[in-house]
């Protein structure tokens, strides 16, 4: 429920005098004083006020008990993270009330204007529930408004949001974060001017044109959105001389591409660089060249304009913000104040409520959050400015802002992010280099970049490594090292490790890369960062053709191979009865007969497999595995969270296992499962991994099937 102000606080805070005391703490009530004592002191009876007593009498009946005792409300509600013991009615409250708790009252208040019972309390946080059965939980904020001189300290101060994005107030907030950060943020300022974009809008005019910028150095702004459903205007071969000469009518660019226009006039910003209209969209090279300099665009923009509370480019972003409840609250406690009380404020939690912004860097909402080329846009930017559904949110290299607190993270590096999915990661690659080793490096790669790149959405998967380029030009600087279809060649051994062990099937993306590439996937990747792994094979090389892919192209070019050594299992594949708890098992035969074969049901596919038949070099057949192709594959999913999809299976299937470390604290081994590749004749393809723990095998039994199979290269296409 919208509340503008909650009146219904006890009778004795009101302004006029009453007969009855029936709403007064007993702390507060006093049954031998007369009724006109009750009333609350104005300018025109100048007399003493029900606070005055309140707070004499309170404090010397009281003082002792509060040093002794603590407040019985304050000690029983859950705070932070502790699991809520059981929901806290109005009648419960009212009685901690008694013992003279300001905050209490307070939160006693925000749940009867609320109509809800309270669940938890963390600071200036209150959750709220209908009752011990309600599913649904609301957060609510409890604040002082910013440069209120009567407060309630203990629950902090905060700003009013604006009902709407394009308020004055919202974007003057937006131009003052960016003129102090470009006045006074050493980190967060270039060596030198960058040139602008090979095109940009000139927003200068009324009408909006596109220039060629020929080297031009100056100020400039990027947009960072999401297309959506539908083509937003794009520059065309047929078109550019248009936007060049004539320019774009404002009321013909889509409603997302008006309110960035009208932001980066406010903010003072002459040039806007959109990608569909800046990059000639149907000019194969064109597209090439541009996507090459994402880097420097990104990087080089004084702020980044991201469109997070839209979802799609005709949608805009500067609209009606969805309401909430909130309102004020008169609780009595200084008789200083105008008319005896303190307006405390509450609302539905936002951003930057509950304490330091720096928790929330690298939040993000609404559709860039799933969208691939806006993540290196959100790494590569040194200011971004994200319109959220309900608030502005500011991030630089120096600092963090949010539009409804006053508080600010003076260094957004010494904290990382809630993506809003559990997972937490650093957004800002500039800190990052600047502050991490070479081996840090690499782990940022895989634990940040890779884990939370691999499952967004690209319009055309033909860009899955383009779209990511641009961090990874950046990186190849600082690493020194050669870049290989998503695996960097000195940390090859971690790189090849990837696993998909997690809910959800992946599609195989056989054109994109090689299977032994996490690019050859699209879904969820991860990668066990483990301290302590023994490694048990090496990469001997990549084939020569890793060089096809040096330049940024849509174009399909032949996947190289990698040449892995170390000791390599045979397996057979068994699939079971659909009843079988573990309808997926796979034996592991000894070349030694002394030892026994081990079955494990740790199986996971990379993506959904087929069983093919596959020519060995000496003209023989064998029955495996291959990825099934995302035309003809028939997937299966045996068991929720676990990859177990296998069709056109019959009798066992032959498939191996390439060892590649052992956990010595989890007594567990590693193992890439291959399958013979059909078309390339003594090769093999990646088809997922398996693990051996201590559950089906004893280390040493393990060990002595490992050390009676054979130490060989491979080649993995």
């Amino acid at each position: 429920m919208l509340q503008e102000e909650y009146e219904d606080f006890p009778e004795w805070a009101q302004e006029e005098g009453e007969d009855e005391e029936d709403g007064l703490p007993e702390w507060a009530q006093d049954g031998d004083e007369d009724e006109g004592d009750m009333m609350i002191a104005s300018p025109s009876n100048g007399g003493s006020t029900v606070f005055d007593r309140m707070r004499g009498e309170f404090e010397l009946e009281h003082a002792e008990r509060r040093l002794h005792e603590p407040c019985p409300g304050c000690g029983r509600y859950p705070r932070n993270d502790q699991p809520p013991r059981e929901v806290y009615s109005s009648a419960q409250q009212s009685q901690w009330v008694d013992f003279g708790c300001c905050s209490c009252y307070a939160v006693w208040q925000c749940s009867l204007a609320e109509g809800l019972d309270v669940v938890r309390v963390s600071g200036d946080l209150v959750w709220l529930a209908a009752g011990e059965t309600s599913e649904e939980v609301v957060k609510v904020r409890l604040y002082n408004e910013v440069g209120a001189t009567n407060s309630m300290p203990q629950f902090g101060f905060a700003r009013h949001v604006a009902p709407r994005a394009d308020s004055l107030e919202t974007l003057d907030c937006a131009k003052e974060w960016l003129t102090s950060c470009m006045q006074s943020h050493g980190p967060c300022h270039l060596d030198q001017a960058p040139g602008l974009p090979t095109r940009v809008l000139d927003v200068s005019e009324p009408t909006p044109r596109l220039i060629h910028s020929n080297g031009l150095a100056a100020s400039y702004a990027v947009l960072s959105h999401s297309w959506g459903s539908s083509q937003p205007l794009r520059t065309l071969k047929g078109n550019i001389t248009e936007h060049i000469g004539e320019g774009i009518a404002t009321e013909s660019l889509p409603l997302t591409f008006q309110d960035a226009v009208r932001v980066a006039r406010h903010l003072g910003i002459r040039y806007l660089w959109i990608d569909s209209l800046c990059i000639v969209q149907d000019d194969g090279d064109d597209w090439a060249k541009e996507a090459a300099k994402m880097a420097d665009y990104y990087t080089g923009a004084d702020v980044v304009i991201a469109t997070s509370s839209s979802t799609g480019c005709n949608h805009g972003f500067l609209g009606a913000r969805p309401e909430s409840s909130g309102g004020t609250l008169q609780i009595p406690l200084n008789a200083d104040s105008p008319n005896g009380v303190v307006a405390l404020h509450f609302r539905e939690a936002l951003l930057g409520d509950g304490g330091s912004i720096a928790r929330r860097i690298g939040y993000q909402e609404g559709t860039l959050s799933s969208r691939g080329w806006c993540y290196q846009e959100r790494l590569l930017a040194r200011r971004y400015l994200s319109f959220g559904r309900r608030e502005l949110i500011w991030e630089c290299n120096t600092t963090c802002h949010c539009e409804s607190s006053d508080v600010s993270n003076p260094d957004p590096s010494l904290s990382v992010g809630d993506t809003g999915d559990g997972s937490d990661h650093d957004y800002n690659l500039s800190l990052r280099l600047s502050r991490s080793s070479t081996t840090d490096l690499y782990r940022f790669w895989m634990s940040k970049v890779v884990q939370h790149y691999a499952h967004r959405n690209l319009t055309r998967y033909t860009d899955r490594l383009i779209a990511i380029q641009g961090v990874v030009s950046v990186l190849e600087k600082h690493l020194d090292d050669e870049y290989v279809y998503g695996i960097w060649k000195r940390d090859a051994l971690w790189g090849l490790s990837w696993t998909t062990r997690v809910a959800g099937p992946c599609v195989p993306l056989a054109e994109i890369a090689p299977s032994w590439s996490w690019a050859s996937v699209y879904g969820r990747v991860n990668y066990g960062l483990w301290p302590e792994r023994q490694w048990s094979y090496e990469v001997v090389g990549f084939s020569s053709r890793d060089e096809d892919r040096t330049s940024i192209s849509r174009d399909a070019s032949p996947l190289p191979s990698v040449q892995l050594r170390g000791r390599l299992l045979y397996a057979r594949l068994e699939v079971a009865d659909d009843d079988n708890a573990h309808p997926l098992q796979l034996v592991i035969e000894s070349r030694d007969p002394a030892v026994e074969s081990v079955t494990t049901t740790e199986v996971f596919f990379d993506t959904p497999c087929e069983g093919i038949s596959a020519e060995l070099p000496d003209g023989s057949r064998i029955q495996t595995l291959n990825r099934a192709t995302v035309d003809t594959r028939k997937c299966k999913e045996e068991k929720p969270g676990q990859k177990t999809w296998v069709s056109n299976t019959g009798s066992p299937i032959a498939v191996w296992l390439l060892h590649l470390f052992s956990h010595s604290h989890l007594h567990q081994s590693e193992f890439l499962i291959l399958g013979k590749s059909s078309s390339h004749i003594g090769k093999f393809q990646r088809i997922g991994t398996s693990a051996i723990g201590q559950t089906v095998a004893t280390h040493d039994q393990v060990q002595l099937i490992l050390e009676s199979s054979p130490d060989i290269e491979v080649s993995v296409v």
